[in-house]
């Protein structure tokens, strides 16, 4: 079979199994520019609720984070578990994916389907996305993202996985002056070092804080981008 046809086939299930609760495209279904940078290099996009999970799938498709109706009002993605750019290394367990969706009910499949996702996609890199808007929880975002990530994902070590990003979103509600941002990305980059401190086997992962954006209000995410090719950069052996 080829691997258009794989990808194909793997597209198709989950959207016919998840829908919109779970995006699951390949390449080819990316910006040039976006296509260019993941190509090869399959790619998981990770956090809680309303992160911005969706938003950021659609940007790299649409070159927005947002989509335009007939009438021209702009309506923003729904919410999403999770977000993955594959290539032809996927291999779907379908039992598995289905009893998830049958037997977890709502919120608790969110981090759920990661660990099946991580074994299923092999992803290069995980960019997780923290909701940054209250500076107080940034610190405890990270530590859940490396506990559900790292220690649920992966017990065993990285194993393919080559980065890990964390993308503090909404920053255009918190990102007003140098002094705010560099203070926002410290605590995260505090925390994470923290962490991994306590995890000597991820020791070589790449990792990166960024600034993130993706309002549906503004006409360009410079912050956005700039996160996502150095996360694309991180990705190359």
């Amino acid at each position: 079979m080829s691997t258009a046809a794989i990808l194909g086939q793997a597209i198709a299930w989950f959207l016919k199994s998840f829908g919109k609760d779970l995006v699951v495209i390949s390449k080819d279904f990316l910006e040039h520019q976006w296509a260019r940078v993941f190509v090869n290099r399959p790619v998981l996009f990770l956090g809680p609720k309303q992160a911005g999970k969706s938003s950021l799938i659609t940007y790299l498709r649409k070159g927005k984070p947002f989509e335009v109706d007939k009438n021209g009002a702009v309506r923003t993605p729904d919410p999403t578990l999770a977000a993955a750019v594959i290539d032809e290394r996927v291999s779907v367990q379908h039992n598995k994916w289905l009893q998830i969706k049958q037997d977890i009910p709502g919120d608790q499949m969110l981090r759920a389907t990661w660990a099946l996702a991580v074994a299923d996609f092999h992803p290069l890199g995980i960019g997780y996305i923290i909701d940054a808007r209250d500076q107080s929880k940034i610190a405890g975002q990270v530590q859940e993202a490396c506990r559900d990530v790292l220690d649920t994902c992966y017990p065993e070590g990285p194993r393919e996985l080559r980065a890990l990003h964390l993308f503090l979103s909404f920053s255009d509600f918190w990102a007003h002056s140098p002094i705010a941002t560099r203070l926002h990305q410290k605590i995260a980059r505090d925390a994470l070092e923290e962490e991994l401190l306590t995890r000597p086997v991820f020791a070589g992962l790449r990792t990166d804080v960024a600034v993130f954006n993706l309002s549906p209000h503004a006409s360009d995410w410079p912050d956005a981008r700039r996160a996502l090719e150095r996360f694309g950069t991180d990705l190359s052996a």
